[in-house]
């Protein structure tokens, strides 16, 4: 199906002269269109993980053909590996706003990653809040609310996230035991 390149995996230690030879089998595939999603994903992953912006600009053209709601997370993969941390953060931001629920609360606590990172604490707050909104009830999401807000020596938001969490786990749980005993060695 696609030529002599059948049953090929892009894994970064069996391609042989790296970046150049990397590029030269993606122009290969372009010209012959796989149709697949997934294997689309995997040249992405490699392009990226070896630096090859042209190449990974080429997969991901094609992986826009597709219409995959992860394309954000790959287009702000590479803005940030790019340096251009804050042109992704805008990117995760508005594409967040329309995702489904699922989805923006990957891009809203990639954004938030990225903002920590930045030291934009503002920015931090705000996108948890938003992660917050849609996904309450997850216990994973409220530990990273409160971590961060630990971080920022934020206590009341940590709490919040605390007796959110107690409401989901119970008397018994762990995770809010766990984030209150933080919290008060902090304090």
């Amino acid at each position: 199906r696609f030529g002599g390149l059948t049953g090929l995996r892009f894994n970064i230690g069996r391609i042989e002269g790296g970046r150049d030879e990397l590029q030269k089998v993606l122009e290969t595939l372009v010209k012959q269109a796989p149709e697949s999603a997934d294997f689309w994903k995997r040249a992405l992953r490699a392009a990226t993980a070896l630096g090859d912006s042209n190449s990974a600009e080429i997969a991901l053209q094609q992986l826009r053909t597709y219409g995959d709601p992860e394309l954000p997370l790959w287009q702000a993969e590479l803005l940030r590996r790019r340096q251009q941390p804050e042109e992704a953060i805008a990117l995760l931001s508005d594409a967040a706003t329309s995702a489904s629920e699922t989805m923006a609360a990957q891009l809203w606590t990639t954004a938030a990653v990225l903002a920590k990172d930045l030291g934009d604490q503002d920015s931090v707050t705000r996108f948890a809040n938003h992660l917050g909104s849609i996904t309450a009830s997850s216990i994973p999401v409220l530990r990273q609310q409160a971590l961060w807000a630990s971080q920022r020596q934020d206590f009341a938001a940590a709490e919040r996230s605390v007796r959110q969490m107690r409401s989901i786990e119970g008397e018994d749980g762990c995770y809010w035991r766990l984030h209150r005993a933080q919290i008060l060695l902090q304090q």
